[in-house]
């Protein structure tokens, strides 16, 4: 209320920053209030179990009352404490990637390449030349200049490198070896 009142008497004082401010700290401790009344409807809520050693028999039975807290990742989806207000609940899970909408949202991969994990960026044509009558691509993963070559042989993926260097170096060998196996199978079929 403090605030309001310097709001109010800078905007009577046509004062645009002092007005800014008070509003600004009235904000502020309208949001820790409430902050703060979620937190202790929390911690209302919260039963702290003490755990010996795993191969220590337990002392005393437990009661009926202790509860083990489930977690939110074993997919119990915990209801909000009472007396805390739902929205804010929203809001806190959203700020925090929490709930079911945020769950629905997470990337998947849909192969086990490990390439389409979603921390990997989109692919940029790097370079493109022929070795003998194949075609190679190397592709860049991400811009900078770490970053990880995908190289295509005829329009295939074939390999992940950690540079052009050594992808350049693994497809020459790798053509030569196709060109081998192109000539064995011809001979093969000549005799």
């Amino acid at each position: 209320m403090e605030h309001l009142r310097k709001a109010i008497d800078a905007v009577m004082e046509k004062e645009p920053s002092g007005f800014k401010e008070a509003i600004r700290l009235e904000l502020m401790s309208r949001l820790g209030e409430s902050l703060d009344a979620a937190r202790s409807a929390l911690a209302s809520t919260i039963v702290e179990v003490n755990v010996g050693a795993p191969s220590a028999p337990p002392s005393t039975l437990p009661s009926k009352k202790m509860v083990a807290p489930q977690s939110p990742a074993a997919g119990v989806e915990n209801e909000p404490p009472s007396g805390v207000d739902e929205d804010l609940m929203k809001e806190i899970q959203a700020i925090f990637g929490m709930g079911a909408k945020a769950e629905a949202e997470k990337p998947t991969a849909k192969d086990d390449d490990i390439s389409l994990d979603p921390n990997f960026e989109k692919e940029y044509l790097n370079k493109s030349f022929k070795v003998g009558a194949h075609k190679v691509q190397f592709k860049q993963i991400g811009l900078g200049l770490s970053k990880p070559i995908r190289v295509y042989v005829d329009g295939e993926r074939w390999e992940l490198f950690p540079g052009p260097e050594a992808a350049n170096k693994a497809v020459k060998e790798y053509i030569k070896e196709l060109e081998a196996e192109a000539q064995a199978t011809e001979k093969q079929k000549g005799t």
